[in-house]
């Protein structure tokens, strides 16, 4: 897999891309954003129209080193975050 990053002037076009994209049909994997730095509004928009993919960090490798038992109090900051 190869990372390509392609600079934009802000992140806000990246999100229209991608509702524009799903409104025209293309699925997870099918868009041309694979992903997006967010602040909170454009989190919250996308979150709206159901456009996240969700988490996905206990799919990174590094993920061993992290707790997400919901019975530790060490795992809040990795299973929520402001907007959750």
């Amino acid at each position: 897999m190869t990372l390509v990053a392609n600079r934009i002037t802000g992140s806000n076009d990246a999100v229209d891309l991608v509702i524009t994209e799903a409104a025209a049909g293309r699925g997870v994997g099918q868009g041309s954003v694979d992903a997006i730095w967010l602040n909170g509004e454009n989190f919250f928009t996308l979150k709206q129209q159901d456009l996240l993919l969700g988490s996905f960090a206990q799919a990174i490798p590094n993920a061993v080193n992290f707790e997400f038992d919901a019975a530790d109090p060490r795992a809040a900051l990795n299973l929520g975050d402001f907007g959750c």
